[in-house]
């Protein structure tokens, strides 16, 4: 298994974080499963996680994870 944030996974397998759109919050998730499976390819291993930060303030963060598996991909409840 890999774990990787968003800047790992823009220099590994050219994934970067414009998905993110910052005027609603909302994510393209398509993008991270594409770089969750190109990742997964490139190292050929079965599973890929990919942790997100949301900054609410300076000192307040929430986190979050999406995961690939054995082909399916899997996100947080409320999230696709």
């Amino acid at each position: 298994m890999a774990r990787a944030n968003e800047r790992d996974t823009a220099s590994v397998v050219g994934f970067h974080a414009e998905s993110y759109n910052i005027t609603d919050g909302t994510l393209d998730i398509v993008r991270y499963e594409r770089a969750a499976e190109s990742a997964s390819k490139l190292f050929d291993i079965p599973a890929v996680a990919i942790t997100l930060c949301q900054s609410f303030s300076a000192d307040r963060n929430g986190w979050t994870a999406l995961m690939l598996s054995n082909g399916e991909f899997h996100t947080p409840h409320g999230m696709r």
